[in-house]
């Protein structure tokens, strides 16, 4: 990690694809996962937290990725919450690590979300009445 806030180039288009998502410009939070641990991509994180983390590809600095980890995650949620909002929007759930090849657990941004938003609730589920 290091004190950078903001990616080191400007993003001129779609990274390389990853080999699940195989789609230019999107990576799983697993196939980042595995960037960073087996592949030498580096964590930046945003010191004031206002954004989610980082990772660039030291080899090819200018193939980067911003993501939202489960810690990012966990924020906006609660941010959300304290809105009084109903929920949070998650653009695709199975680009979470469901095999926990991270070894953050299952799930490990689906989980924080869900922790953050029952947080000090009886129940995660809620029962919702129909107002005529």
């Amino acid at each position: 990690s290091g004190a950078h806030s903001l990616p080191p180039v400007r993003a001129t288009g779609g990274g390389p694809p990853g080999p699940a998502t195989k789609l230019y410009g999107t990576l799983s939070y697993y196939e980042i996962c595995n960037n960073t641990k087996n592949n030498g991509w580096t964590i930046f994180q945003d010191p004031n937290g206002y954004i989610g983390p980082y990772a660039v590809s030291l080899d090819q600095p200018t193939v980067w990725v911003g993501y939202d980890d489960a810690d990012m995650a966990t924020r906006k949620a609660k941010y959300a919450r304290s809105l009084g909002l109903g929920g949070v929007m998650v653009w695709d759930i199975s680009m979470d690590d469901f095999q926990n090849m991270c070894g953050g657990g299952v799930n490990p941004v689906m989980t924080a979300i869900k922790e953050a938003l029952t947080q000090g609730s009886s129940s995660s589920s809620k029962t919702v009445t129909k107002l005529d």
